[in-house]
């Protein structure tokens, strides 16, 4: 018989000891777990890992080449898409394209091939952002499918 909405299921994890023995984590722990529809399409998942590393950006990271040169990444990316970066305000800073051909984007087997995108937190008239918070909004050119997140930058 096949599970229906609503069917609640009992699962029971044993955890054992170097020595073999059943062991507890956290006696008296409960873990909720929740299934989702499954879908044939990668992408359709994709879009809720994307991320902005590192974040918040405290007036350096890893990515950056020099002073001047401040770099995030946007990771978890689909293979091609728009990113879009607005102000707290809604103020448009930025748009950036994702996809093979792209200087900026890389891409790896670990993100399902859609890979990550530098971004130089400059705005579209090349000025260094402001501390701040800022939303992206990333729109797969492939679906139309469109996922919103948040990054802070502390300079």
């Amino acid at each position: 018989q096949k599970p229906r909405a609503g069917d609640v299921w009992l699962v029971r994890c044993g955890f054992n000891s170097a020595a073999g023995d059943e062991v507890s984590p956290v006696p008296g722990q409960q873990v909720s777990v929740r299934f989702n529809r499954a879908s044939r399409r990668p992408e359709d998942e994709r879009l809720a890992r994307v991320r902005v590393v590192p974040n918040p950006y405290i007036v350096s990271s890893a990515l950056d080449s020099g002073p001047s040169d401040k770099n995030v990444l946007f990771t978890g990316l689909p293979e091609r898409c728009t990113i879009r970066i607005y102000t707290l305000s809604g103020v448009q800073v930025n748009v950036l394209e994702h996809g093979p051909g792209v200087p900026e984007s890389t891409f790896s087997s670990a993100d399902s091939g859609g890979g990550a995108r530098r971004y130089d937190l400059r705005n579209r008239f090349g000025q260094l952002l402001a501390s701040g918070t800022y939303y992206f909004h990333v729109q797969s050119q492939g679906t139309g499918k469109e996922q919103i997140g948040k990054f802070s930058i502390i300079n």
